[in-house]
């Protein structure tokens, strides 16, 4: 009995010396295989990933945000394997879609650092198609310039898809601000304006995925032409009266007024139709003078300055 307790009291010691050399704790676990390292230690796996933007274009520089559990490791950290349709392209944190096609199935794969194919640290995948890039407006403007009433209004669109789309233009007239209806063509035509309107078109393309942002042309004014007088006037009155019809087009189609700036006394014109009937009465040499203008109310006018000699009676 008394030997069994020295053989206990020893093993007591001879433990607690070696406890005491090899530092007083307990002794860390070896590292095992399977991809555990002194960086990924504590690291149980990757939870997701997700590749950033969600939906992406040819303009795009796709990302993979990366969540482990716990949270532990910067984006420069992880092991990426890009793939465009299964095919490795890239193996770099991020990818610009430039130089790919829409549609693409654009894959990653993420590791964590020095990881190896077990299962424990098999690569987590995420994937994204590439969308489209909507075609856009580059130039639109109004032909011909200057525009006259009476004459078509063409808008020439230079536009571009980077995807090689077809693109499709549909346009919206506006005279004056009121939308013109039943019209998305490209040329407004002459009967639709007037002299002085204020026209102007929005352009919108589209290809076969989606519309780009909508372009508006300069405003445009159409120009006035002015009017002309083509008749000629009386000199001489006949058994006392004077009898003049001024004659005057407008290729506009507007709206004439008849006014008489100068003659002898007691003389007036219609200013709706231009008619001057004049009964003679006494005037000077000075007031011999008749001046006429025409205007078209859109700054447009013509003039006409003649003598008249008429029989006082």
């Amino acid at each position: 009995m008394v030997l069994l307790l020295l053989a206990l009291l020893w093993f007591s010691m001879r433990t607690g010396e070696e406890s005491r050399e090899s530092g007083g704790g307990p002794r860390a676990p070896l590292s095992g295989g399977g991809g555990s390292s002194s960086t990924t230690e504590g690291v149980r796996s990757i939870r997701r990933v997700v590749i950033k933007p969600e939906l992406p274009d040819l303009r795009s520089t796709l990302r993979a945000d990366v969540e482990t559990d716990p949270p532990t490791f910067g984006s420069s950290d992880y092991r990426y394997r890009w793939l465009v349709n299964k095919n490795e392209v890239s193996r770099e944190a991020i990818l610009p879609l430039k130089s790919f096609r829409q549609g693409d199935i654009v894959s990653v794969e993420v590791m964590l650092p020095h990881a190896t194919n077990s299962t424990a640290f098999a690569p987590v995948t995420a994937t994204v198609k590439i969308g489209n890039h909507p075609p856009v407006i580059t130039t639109v403007r109004l032909l011909p310039l200057p525009v006259f009433a009476g004459e078509a209004i063409r808008a020439e669109v230079v536009s571009d898809d980077i995807d090689g789309d077809i693109v499709n233009l549909t346009y919206e007239w506006q005279i004056n601000r009121q939308p013109v209806p039943a019209n998305d063509r490209d040329t407004l035509e002459g009967d639709q304006i007037h002299s002085a309107d204020k026209v102007v078109v929005f352009v919108t393309p589209s290809d076969p995925f989606s519309k780009g942002i909508q372009q508006v042309s300069p405003l445009v004014t159409v120009s006035n032409r002015f009017p002309e007088i083509i008749s000629l006037p009386p000199r001489e009155d006949k058994n006392g009266r004077y009898h003049y019809q001024v004659v005057a087009k407008d290729q506009d189609g507007d709206q004439l007024q008849y006014l008489l700036l100068e003659g002898p006394p007691g003389m007036k014109i219609d200013p709706d139709s231009g008619l001057i009937d004049w009964e003679v009465v006494p005037f000077s040499k000075e007031q011999s003078r008749v001046r006429i203008v025409v205007d078209d109310s859109k700054g447009g006018k013509a003039t006409q300055s003649f003598p008249i000699e008429a029989t006082v009676p």
